[in-house]
């Protein structure tokens, strides 16, 4: 028994539960001022790239519908949502326009491109970009599995390393002043090695067995395990000596390839650390609440500090505990006090409520349509 990482299904999932409790609190340290200087190489390295790891697990099976009705369900659980959130954003920036930027119009072109950097609520760019990759690895996977058989994997790898080296190639051009990056194409490609491998490595960590291992094999996950933990800490801690993992060259694609590794790396630590997690049930909790959490953000930033203002209270985060503190107590603002709202009066349009499917939702409108003919 003490030789197995294989736990019972149900505590199995918390720990993907947790495992997206610590990307979520990454990209809100992310997006914190110079009070995280020490936490930004870390989080900056892994959070993006751990939230398409995770998307990747449940990705495709060869029991999913058709193609049709896959985008329909993607698009109403990540395209509905965030034009639902880009609304709620809306609302106090026509109120406070010292934190957003007054014209309307300009945010509403910034919200319709979806462009990463590009626009006034940070974390939505993810929804387009998910979206877009999530219709693209499908297509692949469907053509891949009828065709290629047992090779379809090496297929969606070797696929995945071309859009890698192509989208990092680009992604000078790309961010460029009129270029832009609509709807996250090229940071789709960039990241679907990451997509990818969540979906091909999910049925290896969901059923492994450290006894089932060879002697050989134990060696090497304990070393690498051990390798992983200590880069992981040593960037969360804000150690001198983690500059070493994560060099700064002069050549961009190679500090690309770096990175990457890095970030492979650092996933694979956070993956160990949260199946110890696993059985703390309110982190698995807020790892659930992910989609609004990330589409609250900057939402529940504004409306924090402005409350706390009105106590004549300033947030000034001037070291990383305080970036920690105040960034953990912005997720739980959230989850206790806007997602409850979101879950019982905005199920579907804040992307909760599972989607119909495409016949259903043809069905419906043409049920509509019949009634308002008469």
């Amino acid at each position: 028994m003490a030789e197995t990482l294989q736990i019972p299904t149900k505590v199995r999932y918390d720990w993907i539960d947790v495992l997206k409790f610590f990307g979520i609190w990454a990209v809100y340290i992310s997006h914190t001022g110079d009070g995280a200087v020490v936490l930004h190489p870390v989080v900056h390295t892994f959070c993006v790239e751990l939230f398409f790891f995770i998307s990747g697990f449940f990705a495709c099976k060869k029991s999913d519908a058709g193609f049709r009705d896959f985008v329909f369900r993607r698009f109403c659980q990540l395209i509905i949502p965030y034009a639902f959130f880009l609304v709620l954003y809306f609302i106090p920036m026509s109120l406070d326009t010292q934190m957003y930027h007054p014209n309307f119009s300009k945010c509403l072109l910034q919200g319709i491109l979806g462009m990463r950097d590009r626009i006034f609520a940070a974390s939505l760019w993810f929804f387009p970009c998910l979206f877009v990759l999530s219709v693209l690895y499908s297509a692949l996977y469907r053509f891949a599995s009828r065709r290629l058989g047992n090779h379809a994997n090496r297929f969606l790898i070797a696929v995945s390393i071309l859009l890698y080296i192509a989208g990092t190639l680009t992604q000078p051009i790309v961010l460029q002043e009129n270029a832009g990056d609509l709807w996250g194409v090229n940071a789709a490609c960039r990241y679907m090695i990451f997509f990818a491998s969540g979906h091909i490595l999910f049925p290896f960590f969901r059923e492994f067995r450290f006894a089932a291992l060879k002697p050989g094999a134990k060696v090497f996950f304990l070393l690498t395990a051990a390798a992983a933990l200590s880069i992981t800490l040593m960037g969360v801690t804000g150690s001198e000596h983690y500059h070493w993992f994560y060099p700064r060259t002069s050549v961009f694609f190679w500090h690309q390839v770096v990175a990457t590794l890095n970030a492979i790396v650092l996933i694979y630590g956070f993956i160990l650390i949260s199946v110890v997690l696993g059985k703390i049930r309110f982190l698995a909790d807020l790892g659930r609440a992910t989609l609004i959490l990330c589409g609250t953000e900057q939402l529940v930033v504004l409306l924090l500090t402005s409350l706390l203002s009105v106590i004549g209270v300033s947030v000034t985060l001037t070291t990383p505990l305080m970036v920690l503190l105040w960034t953990f107590l912005c997720l739980c603002v959230s989850y206790f006090g806007i997602a409850p709202v979101l879950r019982n009066y905005f199920p579907r349009l804040s992307g909760v409520t599972p989607p119909p499917s495409y016949q259903e939702f043809r069905e419906k409108v043409r049920t509509f349509t019949a009634r308002i003919r008469g």
